[in-house]
């Protein structure tokens, strides 16, 4: 839902362009950082990594861009008036075992969970949906993220 809600907006805004309203539209890779208070599925990530409780891991990894970079690029393209623009937001490409043992180094520990290859974490994808509707919660990963990584 979350890539096709941020489709929806990007056309939105495409066609108030059209309509004379000036517009910048921006795509940042994969967002995290404080104030994340849902938590979003990568502050869950985050969080499950350190609470110990993601024994797995998808072998693989993604561009990262901190919400405050997110934040100040919004600032300085409203200071700088432009206008009409597309921009897309890059981090820091990391694979998901070197932010698991980041996140663990912050309370002295490493990851001790295993990366999976990706043909596996496919094989894993009924599981991970059965839990998610026990537990009511969102997947922690699907069938598009795995495609994504």
């Amino acid at each position: 839902f979350y890539n096709y809600s941020k489709s929806i907006g990007e056309q939105m805004m495409i066609k108030a362009r059209e309509s004379g309203l000036d517009v910048s539209i921006i795509n940042p890779t994969g967002g995290f950082g404080p104030f994340d208070f849902q938590p979003s599925l990568t502050g869950k990530l985050i969080i499950n990594i350190h609470n110990g409780k993601l024994p797995f891991i998808v072998k693989g990894g993604y561009d990262w861009v901190a919400s405050r970079d997110i934040s100040n690029v919004v600032l300085s393209i409203i200071k700088l008036n432009i206008s009409n623009e597309k921009f897309i937001l890059s981090g820091h490409w990391a694979e998901f075992k070197t932010l698991a043992n980041l996140v663990c180094d912050l309370s002295g520990q490493r990851y001790k969970g295993i990366a999976l290859p990706i043909w596996l974490s496919k094989i894993g994808l009924p599981f991970v949906f059965a839990f998610s509707k026990i537990g009511n919660t969102l997947p922690l990963y699907t069938s598009s993220s795995l495609r994504l990584i």
